[in-house]
């Protein structure tokens, strides 16, 4: 019947609203997370005059370089011993560009646990071509900072 189809409607548009909430809700901490974990790991080694570096990861691209970090890649610049390099622990994409630098020492790590869920697998934005969506809360979601010997 008509009432029963119109019930239906408003049931899903409801459901699909609150989804759409919580969808925004989880990008939007992710993208917080990912801008203060940077800012406190870069801004204040910088202001005390060191040097900091990043390869390049993800969110890295726009929030590093804001704090004053520099870009390094394969080929092009690299840090010093003494220097700075701060990575994005995503999964196994933490592990190729500190491969670059295999002697460093840990200096800090900050982690993150979602209060919304994390959309998609750890380490992967809804906006990463391949990948589906879902909610994932691993704590896989971490920055380090390494002082290259």
């Amino acid at each position: 019947s008509a009432r029963t189809t119109r019930a239906v409607a408003v049931a899903l548009i409801i459901a699909s609203s609150g989804y759409s909430v919580l969808l925004l809700r989880s990008d939007a901490e992710y993208a917080e997370f990912n801008r203060n974990a940077l800012h406190q790991l870069i801004a204040p080694h910088v202001a005390a005059g060191q040097t900091v570096w990043f390869p390049g990861q993800y969110f890295s691209y726009w929030y590093a370089p804001l704090d004053g970090a520099k870009l390094t890649y394969p080929g092009g610049p690299q840090p010093k011993p003494g220097d700075l390099l701060v990575v994005d622990v995503l999964g196994e994409g933490r592990d190729r560009p500190l491969a670059r630098f295999p002697h460093r020492t840990l200096v800090q790590s900050i982690s993150h646990k979602y209060r919304w869920g994390r959309m998609a697998e750890s380490g992967l934005g809804p906006y990463t071509n391949g990948y589906g969506g879902g909610f994932d809360n691993s704590g896989k979601d971490r920055f380090e900072l390494w002082r290259i010997n």
